[in-house]
């Protein structure tokens, strides 16, 4: 026991570093080569650009005349389109939060409501950017992203798509 508890204090004691007899790593010798680690940061990086943030809220201003083809919704596997009495449908699950609601006549959905926000909206922002470019009316919506970063504005009009950083107003902003 005691020799026991006195090795156990020599080694908590020893302060000493060794120098490493050879590096184990054969790609961090190669020049444009990263370690292992710094890989899977880079990569984790690359895989989040394409989800900058959350969107908090969605505010639509104007929705007037807006036409969508279902034809564009065939192109995404994680949407679905129900259809309800009535003529009407909804189309969900780009994200969770996105949702699509209007009449339909002939192949297009004549859009009464739209929202997008909540977890992963940010991540196919770009996606939903690209449905209303083959749409036909207007809609301007406000847009607030998470962590009160950015107020955008989005103006479609007869397939042009913009967006617009706004300034956030008063208060919106965290402290």
């Amino acid at each position: 026991m005691v020799s026991r508890k006195e090795h156990r204090r020599s080694r908590r004691n020893r302060k000493w570093y060794r120098e490493p007899r050879f590096s184990n790593r054969a790609s961090s010798k190669r020049s444009g080569r990263f370690l292992p680690s710094i890989k899977a940061n880079v990569e984790e990086v690359v895989r989040g650009e394409k989800m900058p943030y959350n969107i908090t809220d969605w505010k639509t201003k104007k929705i007037e005349n807006l036409k969508i083809s279902l034809k564009v919704f065939d192109s995404y596997e994680d949407i679905d389109i129900e259809f309800l009495k009535d003529g009407e449908c909804v189309v969900t699950g780009l994200t969770e939060g996105f949702e699509i609601r209007g009449n339909l006549e002939g192949e297009k959905v004549v859009v009464k409501v739209i929202t997008n926000f909540g977890e992963w909206s940010g991540a196919n922002w770009e996606d939903f950017l690209e449905i209303l470019k083959s749409s036909v009316g207007d809609l301007i919506a406000t847009v607030y992203w998470e962590g009160g970063d950015a107020v955008e504005r989005l103006i479609a009009k007869d397939g042009e798509v913009e967006t617009e950083i706004l300034d956030p107003p008063i208060g919106f902003l965290k402290v």
